[in-house]
């Protein structure tokens, strides 16, 4: 789960979870501040978090990490046009939309649900219609704002038919959020401890 904090930072989870071992709930490893230069240009300020509780693989390259690169595939100019043509990746998605995108020619499918929630988000922001999606750095009683990114693999017992498994799917997806956001009164370990102990009761109730 990606958290996108309006209007311009992004918090993003582990790129390595393959979902083999159980997780009940791992942390950010990459932070993004998208600052607008003028209409067609941009600079990406990033942070990569680099700690054994994200990474247990051991997967980290610190070498790749640095100015226009990161250790992972897809987020950085390919070293020339025709690799980025075989193997595109969010650079090329970024970057191919002309200097200005226009959005009615574009062709949204069902995934694409985040990228027209997180527009909808920004043209409220900009015209005054929701004020609080301005933080100003701080949430309403001063603390620091938590993320609800993060990483989490349970076991669910799958349903037999396919449309009652997807509709599970959903719910998996809304409970985990809300177990999360219900520790926001917390910081730290302790709420790593609390969100953990949400997701392990999920698991139980949902059956495992």
């Amino acid at each position: 789960m990606n958290h996108a904090v309006t209007p311009n930072i992004g918090e993003i989870s582990s790129a390595w979870e393959k979902g083999i071992e159980p997780v009940l709930f791992r942390r950010v490893y990459g932070t993004r501040w998208t600052v607008p230069v003028d209409d067609t240009n941009t600079i990406m300020f990033g942070w990569r978090h680099l700690n054994d509780f994200i990474d247990p693989w051991g997967t980290t390259d610190e070498s790749q990490i640095g100015k226009n690169k990161i250790d992972f595939d897809g987020q950085a100019a390919q070293p020339s046009y025709e690799a980025g043509q075989r193997d595109p990746g969010d650079w090329e998605a970024w970057t191919s939309q002309r200097p200005i995108a226009i959005h009615a020619k574009e062709n949204l499918g069902s995934t694409d649900s985040g990228v027209q929630a997180r527009r909808l988000m920004l043209r409220q922001a900009l015209r005054g219609e929701r004020p609080d999606l301005f933080p100003g750095g701080k949430s309403k009683d001063g603390r620091p704002i938590r993320t609800f990114s993060g990483g989490a693999v349970l076991k669910v017992q799958k349903r037999p038919d396919p449309e009652d498994d997807w509709e599970l799917l959903g719910e998996v997806g809304r409970r985990v959020h809300k177990a999360i956001e219900s520790g926001d009164h917390l910081l730290g370990l302790e709420r790593q401890a609390f969100v953990e102990k949400r997701m392990a009761e999920i698991e139980t109730e949902l059956g495992s």
